[in-house]
């Protein structure tokens, strides 16, 4: 019996040897945005901006497709269109919006079958938006989100794999602060607790790979939603006694593509 196991042990060292434990990933997202404010004309608040971003990703692995992930997601100061309505007169307000994006994110992924996975996330999500319209000011949102989902591969090489990717994503902790104390001499800065709404994202996930190396991609739909915030006071942009000023209810849909190379040791 001993003779036995150590053959078996002995016949899967090769295996063993050549498995992955940790992985690391270098990219970018080339991402589509579309915000808009659900607002009652002639109030409107619109902003669009294609921009890409960089993507970076580390795994550990406990079984070839179980592992944890952890990623990170940068974009500074891309150029916005914005598309928009004075909080006071109502007037049309256009202009360019210099605006960042910063996502950290962990998650877990876990076979259930050779084909099929189910994973969870938690993440961190963080706009930096600056309004140039007028005098302008800034507005920082940030959220977490939860993420539930599921993924459906398919070979179609022994090198080649294409999956379908659907989750859906649960917000939580949503806050925007609205600073005016950088562009207005005495300033008064705001912060309003967000409303909460599921969204969802939908991708297309393919893996190529070769021995250590692999190239991975997906083309990717996504909705989130953020719910109407308190009313606060803020004495610079609602200067009127008895006001105050309130984040409306939104839906941002993004699509486009990520792109990776990714190492295993």
């Amino acid at each position: 019996m001993i003779r036995h196991a150590l053959a078996v042990v002995i016949a899967l060292l090769p295996a063993i040897a050549s498995a992955k434990v940790a992985e690391v990933a270098v990219g970018t997202r080339y991402t589509s945005f579309h915000y808009k404010e659900i607002l009652t004309a002639p109030a409107k608040s619109t902003e669009t901006v294609t921009y890409p971003s960089l993507l970076a990703e580390g795994r550990v692995f406990i079984a070839p497709k179980t592992f944890f992930q952890f990623s990170y997601e940068d974009a500074q100061k891309v150029n916005s269109n914005y598309d928009g309505a004075s909080l006071t007169t109502g007037a049309p307000v256009t202009g360019t919006n210099p605006i960042s994006f910063n996502t950290m994110e962990l998650s877990g992924y876990f076979a259930v079958t050779d084909f099929l996975s189910l994973y969870a996330a938690y993440g961190m999500r963080k706009w930096n938006r600056f309004l140039s319209g007028g005098t302008g000011y800034r507005e920082i949102y940030t959220w977490n989100y939860l993420s539930l989902g599921a993924q459906y591969w398919m070979a179609l090489s022994p090198a080649l794999d294409f999956g379908v990717d659907l989750c859906l994503r649960q917000p939580s902790g949503g806050k925007i602060k609205v600073i005016t104390s950088e562009t207005f001499s005495g300033g008064e800065d705001s912060t309003m607790n967000l409303g909460a709404k599921t969204g969802y994202r939908l991708a297309l996930p393919f893996i190529w790979h070769v021995d250590r190396v692999s190239v991975t991609g997906a083309p990717f739909y996504e909705i989130s939603k953020i719910g109407q915030s308190n009313v606060v006071t803020n004495a610079t942009l609602a200067p009127t006694p008895g006001t105050g000023i309130q984040e409306p209810s939104s839906e941002t849909v993004q699509y486009g593509v990520e792109l990776t190379l990714a190492v295993g040791f």
